[in-house]
């Protein structure tokens, strides 16, 4: 094991250039580097602790893009006859946040380590996955993990952190083909996996350096760093029952924006269960229990009451009155009833129809497609909106897109996350957004989390999205401020 922390100096901020010889000196440390000119390899110090191998010209009076050996690009740098300045030095953060570096090839190593601390990571090292004790997979916040090691691949790390229920983000780097690292992707989140990006060697310093950056540093305040007792023990119907009786299920809410002027559309309801035991639970400790269970319908109209009280409450705090929208299990689909259930809680609460969401899986659309749309049909005859959630993920045929009454189209956050970087994910991204238009649907993207994928979403064309660039999921309490920020 090599921990790798970050250093309290700044990245250097200025050098001198002997124009003659060619050789960057670095004024805090006083050391040569020799380098060549125009052509040629270039040395200089990418920190203070550490000289990197530089590629690329240097042009004396302007600016010059340098890339390290492995083909990562340094930072802009303006020269004149006598001084180098790093025009955008990177700022040095306190360390927040734990980070694995998984990796076979020492250099790399310690180069992504020198990005991630300077990005605010306490970070580790390790050649090998099968040197890391199991029961400290569970410290890290972020794994960056090399697909293709000697002795134990990606694949098996993946499975191994999917069975000891690893919440970290991975960022996963390979030399293999875009398609093949999609895959292996694609293959963490059906496991349970956050996977938070992927790069492809050669890759550039500043999209590491962004990549960690944009992870919220929420990630770190909600790992609890232990070993965690399996999601299924921590729940029994008997508790849930309980848990429905004493109104201990209560709903957070993140606001939904749209992209054309900036306003506010709606909110989606996320459960909590404020556990006597356990304190505040997310849904991934309880909610397949529920999904499963004979509680599945009980439960979904017990959160709709529950939002739809919320919902007038913002009414009247902040003249709130916009959509409204709920996650729907598959099970509870299954029920000819819930149709009339759903409409005689809005009748009840007099709570105008057009302004409730569902959203349903597109797994959903697969799993139970005679009955689901007989239930569908009757809702939108009500006026009700429905809503494809994670559109993308599922195995939904166009054919059956078509026969379905949706008008939302909600595009995963695992394709809205990396669409800047990937080419496959913004194709996915781009077409579902042209996809939904066709159909006459309103397009939301879920997981927006940076300007740069706000501003990717508008050059699309996407309609609506929903994330921490504006706003985490919050009691409904908190939301007269939030709303206010949209509206004044």
């Amino acid at each position: 094991m090599s921990p790798h922390c970050a250093r309290s100096t700044n990245f250097y901020k200025s050098a001198t250039l002997d124009t003659q010889r060619a050789r960057i000196f670095d004024v805090e440390s006083n050391v040569a580097k020799s380098c060549g000119r125009r052509s040629g390899a270039l040395k200089c110090a990418f920190s203070l602790r550490n000289g990197l191998t530089v590629d690329g010209p240097i042009e004396v009076g302007g600016r010059a893009m340098f890339e390290v050996s492995r083909h990562v690009p340094l930072r802009s740098v303006r020269c004149t006859e006598m001084e180098c300045d790093l025009m955008n030095p990177i700022e040095v953060q306190t360390p927040s946040r734990r980070m694995l570096v998984v990796d076979d090839d020492a250099q790399l190593r310690e180069l992504m380590s020198d990005v991630a601390c300077a990005a605010g990571y306490e970070v580790t090292q390790y050649e090998n996955f099968a040197d890391i004790e199991q029961k400290d997979i569970h410290f890290y916040d972020v794994i960056v993990l090399d697909m293709l090691m000697p002795g134990i691949d990606g694949i098996e790390v993946i499975r191994s952190l999917a069975e000891q229920n690893s919440e970290a983000r991975l960022i996963l780097v390979s030399g293999l083909d875009r398609r093949t690292l999609e895959t292996a992707r694609s293959l963490a989140h059906s496991k349970g996996l956050t996977v938070h990006g992927v790069l492809n060697k050669p890759f550039r310093i500043n999209v590491l350096d962004e990549m960690l950056r944009a992870i919220p540093e929420r990630q770190a305040a909600q790992a609890p760093h232990a070993a965690k007792v399996p999601k299924a023990n921590k729940v029994s119907l008997d508790e849930l029952s309980v848990a429905l009786e004493q109104q201990q299920i209560l709903c957070h809410y993140q606001p939904q924006i749209t992209l054309k002027d900036n306003a506010w559309y709606g909110i989606e309801a996320l459960v909590r269960w404020a556990h006597p035991r356990d304190g505040l639970l997310y849904p991934d400790a309880f909610i397949s229990f529920v999904e499963n269970s004979a509680l599945a319908t009980p439960f979904t109209l017990f959160v709709l009451r529950k939002a739809v009280d919320d919902c007038r409450k913002l009414e009247k705090e902040c003249g709130f009155s916009g959509q409204l929208a709920i996650n729907v299990p598959t099970r509870a689909l299954s029920d000819v009833r819930f149709a009339d259930q759903v409409v005689g809680i809005l009748t009840e609460k007099e709570f105008p129809p057009d302004r409730l969401t569902i959203e349903i899986t597109e797994t959903s659309i697969v799993e139970s497609q005679t009955t689901l749309l007989d239930i569908l049909v009757r809702l939108r005859m009500r006026g009700i909106q429905l809503s494809i959630d994670d559109f993308g993920t599922g195995h939904s045929s166009l054919e059956r897109l078509r026969g379905s009454p949706f008008n939302e189209l909600k595009i995963d956050m695992v394709f809205v996350r990396d669409t800047e970087r990937d080419t496959t994910s913004h194709a996915i991204v781009d077409s579902s957004i042209q996809l939904g238009h066709r159909l006459d649907m309103v397009v939301l993207a879920e997981g927006v989390e940076t300007e740069a994928m706000r501003d990717r979403l508008v050059q699309q064309g996407c309609d609506v999205i929903q994330g921490y660039l504006v706003s985490r999921p919050i009691p409904v309490d908190e939301m007269y401020k939030v709303h206010k920020s949209f509206t004044d």
